[in-house]
């Protein structure tokens, strides 16, 4: 009560309370010296953070940051200079981020340059919240510094967090710009230390944080480079752009590389860029897996390769792992990837999915593999008439542009649909109800839509209903046509929506637009006959059905 008076006369009263044996009576004390207390408290509080239990901690954390008086910045900061107490000295460096005190900057670059490790760390972390980007150079002299203990692990994402706010400018429209500067000119400089070295490596995962074409461009030339350790970084590097070059380039090197360790790990880097790059159109996906399949030669690379394809369903996918299953040696990892493959496909590709799952559940090493999947097979037999076989475009969005805006914009799907990312819409054997496709879980986000794509056969010509419901709003086409757009914010209630259609003899394209506009975002559908009856003679498929 004393802390909701705001008046600071409560103080004295307040304080002494902050020892009290009573947990609760401490926290709230500490509470209230946040709304009551000036720079004055500094010491005090930062001593409790240091020392007081965890949940004390935490809200002498809060009382600080929330403190109304400017001078607890100086305080703090006087706090992180001064000697001492490593642990006190830290804290002080982690309130000053907290209350964004951007005129710590200066000190906090002293304190990154000359202090003891822990308090180096800190300081240099702080600085990419609050170092102005005209401290940049400042900061990369430090990657040249001979000792820079303490520092090496967190520089990289400061030297990224303070170029990614530079402005545009005369000389380069790269953020990267003066990262790029400093490494190509260690290109050039003749030194084989160590010490160069090492600035080469944080100089290349600082360019991969940065991530824009002209850091990717910087990387990409430093894997033929002539010092091995930086051709490693550099490999390191490009795996971390997801970009389709990116790919390319490590493919390149798993091929062409005569240097087995180094070969090794851009076979690695090539799988973890593949596996980056999960929203490349499955037919390119199945391409780069094909290729990584016959490039891992040994057991590991083997290994790699099953970890790899189990995050990258498809019914490729599924056949290159089903030939590892034989391997003596791999049958335990080939198994499990391909269960977690198969419990992906059992909507697009439910046919291959059933007869691997119930493969596994007959002959499966260990008995919790075996529940695994007839739990898929069960879940199986709960999709009832809804339609399951859908592969999936996207997600497009736009910076700080919300769903509805987007409902006005046409995405590749509807402008130039075979050049769209279409690939398996995986499913997930704990969904609620077992029919509804869960994009909030496969692919997340907000503010954001999402293409659903299927082919339905007919034997015959029909009349038939679409029975749809989505979460949130929802733009329909069948067979090329526009037939139904809601641009609201809704919860999903299956069938919600039922629109008539008129099933042409041969192959139907029913292709759906998904929005996301913040909370659960899922949909569901399947088709009836006039009378809401299952619809007969049509069947499904993901992709196009061979004439």
């Amino acid at each position: 009560m004393l802390g909701a008076r705001g008046d600071s006369a409560c103080l004295a009263a307040v304080q002494p309370y902050a020892d009290h044996e009573s947990p609760a009576v401490r926290q709230a004390a500490l509470r209230a010296m946040g709304k009551l207390g000036d720079a004055k408290l500094t010491t005090f509080l930062l001593g409790r953070i240091v020392t007081g239990s965890g949940e004390e901690r935490r809200i002498a954390g809060e009382a600080l940051a929330q403190m109304p008086d400017p001078a607890v910045n100086a305080s703090l900061i006087e706090n992180a200079i001064a000697g001492g107490d490593e642990a006190l000295r830290t804290a002080a460096i982690t309130q000053v981020v907290a209350r964004r005190a951007g005129e710590a900057a200066p000190s906090l670059l002293a304190l990154a340059g000359n202090a003891p490790p822990a308090v180096r760390s800190e300081a240099t972390a702080a600085l990419g919240t609050l170092a102005p980007e005209a401290m940049l150079n400042d900061l990369l002299q430090f990657v040249l510094a001979p000792e820079i203990e303490g520092i090496e692990a967190v520089l990289p994402q400061t030297l990224a967090a303070v170029a990614q706010r530079r402005a545009p400018g005369p000389e380069s429209t790269d953020a990267a710009g003066p990262v790029i500067a400093l490494s190509q000119q260690l290109r050039t400089t003749p030194s084989d230390s160590l010490q160069r070295t090492t600035a080469r490596r944080l100089l290349l995962e600082t360019l991969a944080l940065i991530g824009t074409d002209g850091a990717f461009e910087e990387s990409r030339a430093l894997l033929a480079d002539s010092d091995t350790e930086v051709r490693k970084a550099a490999i390191d590097a490009v795996k971390r752009f997801q970009r389709p070059d990116a790919l390319a380039e490590l493919k390149a090197l798993t091929e062409n590389e005569t240097d087995a360790p180094l070969r090794a790990r851009a076979y690695s880097a090539y799988l973890a860029s593949l596996c980056n790059a999960k929203s490349l159109p499955r037919v390119v996906v199945d391409e780069h897996l094909t290729y990584a399949f016959a490039q891992a030669q040994d057991t590991a690379s083997q290994r790699e390769f099953l970890a790899a394809a189990a995050q990258l369903p498809s019914l490729a996918c599924l056949r290159l792992i089903e030939q590892l299953m034989e391997q003596e040696a791999l049958a335990a990892e080939a198994v499990l990837a391909a269960l977690t493959v198969s419990k992906a496909l059992t909507g697009a590709w439910p046919e291959a999915a059933q007869a691997r799952l119930k493969a596994i559940a007959e002959q499966a090493p260990t008995p919790e593999i075996v529940h695994d999947a007839k739990e898929a097979l069960n879940f199986m037999r709960k999709h009832k008439d809804y339609m399951m076989t859908w592969e999936m475009a996207g997600p497009y969005f736009e910076e700080q542009t919300q769903a509805s805006v987007l409902f006005e914009r046409s995405f590749p799907p509807e402008t130039d649909s075979e050049t769209a990312n279409w690939r398996v819409l995986p499913l997930l054997v704990d969904a609620d109800p077992a029919f509804a496709l869960e994009l909030d879980r496969v692919v997340g986000g907000e503010e954001r839509v999402v293409y659903l794509r299927t082919f339905v056969t007919a034997k015959e010509q029909a009349d038939a209903i679409l029975e749809l419901g989505t979460n949130d709003g929802c733009r329909v086409w069948w067979n090329g046509n526009l037939i139904h757009a809601l641009n609201v914010g809704r919860p999903l209630v299956p069938g919600e929506d039922k629109l008539p259609v008129h099933l042409n003899q041969g192959v139907n394209t029913l292709m759906l637009a998904v929005f996301q506009q913040g909370g659960a975002w899922r949909a569901t559908a399947r088709l009836t006959d006039p009378q809401g009856q299952r619809l007969q003679n049509c069947t499904l498929s993901s992709i196009m059905p061979e004439k």
